[in-house]
Order: structure tokens, then sequence, then C-alpha cells
């Protein structure tokens, strides 16, 4: 039995300068190849939606008084590199969290608002004030009512959870 003595001694196996350039190309390959596709992942609009409840109406002057803040807004960032179009505006209600789940809404309005509008990257657009009905406040306080923003840029559209609470009382 003939037994090669370079390959049992493991002094006398050595890296190459070769092998150590091509391990440094294959990490820096893969990192790039990861960055590229979290770049790719995170580009285009971002749209964060918010919901502003018990506001007062803007234009009338009117009494500070609680019963007065019957005003809703909706607030849109784009948080993105590039611009979108918001098209629709949509305020949609699903009872249980499983009918939201499957998709299922048992109500929805399209409020009226001037739409579409064009959203450039680290802009905000702000809705119309939409009078808060009884009808609304009891949907948004025994299910789940959410704002949705349709656009142009994802088939999806950005939402947020609607929650109206009681008006806070006013400083005297």
């Amino acid at each position: 039995m003939i037994i090669d003595a370079t390959l049992s001694n493991p002094a006398s196996s050595s890296v190459s300068a070769t092998d150590i350039a091509a391990w440094i190309g294959a990490i820096t390959g893969v990192g790039l190849l990861l960055w590229g596709i979290y770049t790719w992942w995170h580009s285009g609009p971002r749209l964060r939606v918010e919901a502003l409840p018990n506001l007062f109406p803007g234009d009338l002057p009117v009494a500070p008084i609680p019963e007065n803040r019957s005003f809703l807004q909706i607030k849109v960032y784009n948080h993105g590199d590039r611009e979108t179009t918001l098209t629709r505006l949509a305020l949609t209600f699903y009872p249980t969290r499983w009918s939201k789940w499957r998709g299922h809404t048992k109500w929805e309005i399209d409020p009226i608002q001037i739409l579409p509008f064009k959203l450039d990257a680290g802009g905000q657009w702000t809705s119309v004030q939409i009078k808060q009905t009884e009808d609304l406040v009891s949907r948004a306080r025994k299910g789940y009512l959410f704002v949705r923003v349709f656009h142009g840029a994802r088939k999806e559209p950005a939402s947020a959870r609607l929650l109206i609470p009681d008006p806070e009382p006013l400083p005297e």
C-alpha cells in the first residue's frame, strides 16, 4: 500500500494568493448581489397614511366645544425615492379580524376628493376635511375601519387603521 505523503502532511498544503483572491471575490460578489436585491426591494414610492380624527372645521367660525370636533383629515407621506400618482381614497370596514384577513369588506365609501394627485418623492398630500358621521364613528369603534389610498405604483393600496377616540377635554 502506497500513501501519498503530501495528502497526509498538513504542513505541506498551503493557501496561495490566487485562492485568497478567489474567496474575496466570491464574498464581495455575494454581498453586492444581496445589496442589489435589498435596494431593488426598497425602491419606488413608500407611502405612509395618517388619519387625524376629531378636528374642528377649518373655515367656519365655531365655538371650541367637544361637539364641534367632528371632522376627519387624511395625510399621505411619500418616503420613497420615486413619485407616484394618488388615484383614489377609500374608507373600508371589516366587522371582524377574520373578515379583514379574508378580504371580505362589509362597507366601503369613497369620500369626495379631487384626485388624481401627483405626489413627489418626499412630498405630502392632505385631504379635505371629511365629516365624521355617527355611523363612521360607531364602525371605527366596533370593528376594523381602514383608510386606503390607491396609487399608480402598486396594486395594493397604502392603508392605515382609523381609530376615533372620544375627544379630549379642552383646556380651560
